[in-house]
């Protein structure tokens, strides 16, 4: 694990980019419709786990179990910094694009309990995104050609 997080670090780097961002949206009342795309997290995530199974094919000496798993600890991490962040924005009483009604899949505003319910199920659903966009990355860099070294 601890060579999988070291492989990571400019994954987090950028995620913390990314959050800050999002944040810094949410609080400067950038509109969510014209904006939410700008530092979206789901979309940095699903883009890494694809690379970085790439990574782990081509370079990094790993096998597809490696690739997989590193796209759902992405997925994992990622989440739980959106689960954070939505807490943070619920119990602050801040509106923000972490539970804005359409961030959460929803028309109307939700209470705290119900949007932490829905963040739970999207938890799951991102982990096992990230998971498939591993396997795609794996499989392009097993279409592109051997590993390196070979």
């Amino acid at each position: 694990m601890g060579e999988n997080l070291r492989l990571i670090r400019f994954y987090l780097a950028l995620l913390a980019l990314f959050t800050v961002g999002r944040w810094g949206l949410s609080l400067g009342g950038a509109d969510y419709d014209a904006t939410h795309q700008i530092f979206s997290i789901v979309i940095l995530t699903n883009i890494s786990a694809a690379y970085y199974a790439f990574v782990v094919r081509g370079f990094a000496g790993g096998g597809l179990k490696r690739a997989v798993l590193i796209g759902a600890l992405l997925g994992a991490i990622s989440q739980v910094v959106v689960f954070g962040s939505t807490a943070i924005s619920y119990v602050a009483g801040m509106d923000t694009f972490f539970n804005y009604p359409r961030a959460l899949n929803v028309e109307q505003a939700i209470p705290f309990g119900e949007a932490m319910a829905a963040r739970a199920i999207t938890f799951v659903a991102n982990v096992v995104t990230n998971a498939i966009a591993a396997l795609l990355g794996y499989g392009i860099a097993a279409a592109v050609g051997p590993k390196a070294g070979e």
